[in-house]
């Protein structure tokens, strides 16, 4: 059972630790901030599992004591150079057409509010036409159906026009 065990060796076990809390200037070199590393192409990442399966070949082999640190080194390279990475061409048309759609919608969302704009003027405009009508109704007299009373008193004088021949001339037939 202890023989199954990997072995340590003192440089497994001892780690050069800095004394103060900041890391040394000469052993750590930090990356630019501006430069962002390229997305692998496809023919690196099929160099790099076609490299971890040659190693486990190898390792499979020489297989006198078992190293899972190697196998599972090789595991996570060999599953995340499994999924395909989108190439540069392929995100810089994903950009364009994002920004595509941005505009798209900002033109959309333009027209609606002058579209809303429109029809809220034409609604003012149908507002004052009604409160004019309704002024002039108002200004013109209480009755609204005027032809109505334009009727009544048309047959009024006609019978008090008749009423009065009668009596001016009584024996004349009209």
């Amino acid at each position: 059972m202890l023989n199954d065990a990997p072995t340590l060796q003192l440089s497994d076990i001892i780690v050069a630790v800095s004394p103060s809390p900041d890391p040394q200037p000469g052993h750590v070199s930090e990356p630019s901030r501006n430069s962002t590393p390229e997305p692998l192409q496809a023919e690196e990442i099929e160099t790099m599992r076609r490299r971890v399966l040659e190693l486990r070949e190898v390792t499979g082999v020489v297989k006198e004591r078992q190293n899972t640190r190697e196998d599972e080194l090789a595991d996570m390279v060999m599953r995340l150079t499994s999924t395909p990475q989108p190439s540069s061409a392929q995100l810089v048309a994903q950009a364009d057409t994002i920004t595509r759609l941005i505009r798209q919608q900002q033109y959309l969302l333009d027209r609606a509010q002058e579209e809303r704009e429109m029809h809220e003027a034409e609604r003012y405009g149908w507002a004052r036409t009604s409160e004019a009508l309704i002024g002039l109704v108002n200004r013109t007299g209480p009755n609204v159906y005027r032809e109505h009373d334009y009727g009544k008193l048309l047959s009024s004088t006609e019978s008090d026009n008749y009423s009065l021949r009668q009596k001016v001339c009584p024996n004349r037939i009209l």
